[in-house]
């Protein structure tokens, strides 16, 4: 006699469970945002290389040996004279020390000539200093 009771094999689901389908869903989602959020930061990127016009590029870089091939025979100021000199506009030649930027469009130097130092302070300014400088 046959068995009448035989053990049915429950059919298996065809697709995927719905927790797979869920993590695939949260999955392609995060692959979304994160394709959005790079394409907003190549967006500013280029509107920040486009707003930043380096106009004051011939005042740095390669540029040729001067050689002292021109003697404009300005005078030249030295540091250790400056405090009698205020308010007047000077010439020195020095060194830097120390550089330290403490905005986007603000720098302190430290210049230094033989023993005597002073601090001068660069800004960017439209027409001649450029942010890149």
């Amino acid at each position: 006699m046959a068995d009448s009771n035989t053990d049915a094999v429950p059919e298996q689901p065809t697709g995927p469970s719905k927790s797979e389908l869920k993590k695939r869903a949260k999955a392609a989602e995060k692959e979304r945002k994160a394709a959005e959020k790079a394409a907003k930061q190549a967006e500013i990127a280029q509107q920040q290389a486009a707003n930043e016009v380096d106009y004051s590029t011939e005042f740095y870089g390669v540029l040729p040996l001067h050689q002292s091939q021109s003697r404009p025979r300005r005078e030249r100021s030295q540091i250790s004279t400056l405090s009698s000199r205020d308010g007047e506009t000077i010439l020195i030649r020095a060194r830097v020390q120390t550089s330290r930027a403490k905005s986007s469009k603000l720098l302190f130097l430290n210049l230094r000539q033989r023993t005597h130092s002073v601090q001068a302070v660069l800004m960017v300014d439209p027409e001649r200093i450029s942010k890149q400088m």
